[in-house]
């Protein structure tokens, strides 16, 4: 569903069957948020699991608990998501979306779970990568090279196809709608 079409909702039930979807969505990102600040809180306290990345240094850890913060984040702002989403009906969308400024603070709340989610995995990459680079074993040192080739491949895809989208969705005339200040 498009901006244009969220804006021009009238009917009680696509905005129930949208707010479904969205609380789909933040659940499943909750899910993994969850799961995610668990295993880098039981990563900071347990031993070293692997002799090819040396975590005797700050930096590594550093990143690991970088990533539980921004998981931790990813669950609280999905779980304040949660709370609004189930509390707001279609009149108060409507009215929401008549002030540019509280449209942005919903538009910025639905993406915050899903950004501290990313943020907490390349956190967690950086501080694995620099751990297998203290490491000092070559063929982990190519591995993580290898690694850090697709994630830049796929972080490159993703991004031409959101601004391939968001060009479409500007030509289709979705940002045109004017806003109230």
């Amino acid at each position: 569903m498009t901006l244009k079409q969220m804006e021009e909702m009238d009917d009680e039930n696509k905005w129930s069957e949208l707010k479904g979807r969205l609380v789909d969505r933040t659940a499943n990102i909750n899910i993994l948020g969850g799961l995610a600040v668990a295993a880098s809180a039981t990563f900071l306290v347990a031993q070293a699991p692997t002799d090819f990345a040396d975590w005797n240094y700050q930096f590594p850890y550093a990143f690991v608990g970088i990533a539980n913060a921004s998981a931790l984040l990813s669950v609280l702002s999905g779980l304040g998501l949660l709370i609004i989403l189930n509390i707001m009906d279609l009149h108060s969308f409507q009215e929401m979306r008549e002030r540019w400024l509280s449209y942005t603070f919903l538009f910025i709340l639905l993406m915050m779970p899903l950004f501290f989610l990313v943020s907490a995995s390349v956190a967690a990459t950086i501080g694995w990568i620099w751990a297998i680079w203290f490491g000092d074993k070559l063929w982990m040192k190519i591995m993580a090279c290898l690694v850090c080739a697709m994630c830049i491949f796929t972080a490159l895809v993703l991004v031409g196809v959101l601004l391939r989208v968001a060009k479409a969705l500007v030509a289709a005339g979705a940002s045109s709608q004017e806003f109230k200040v």
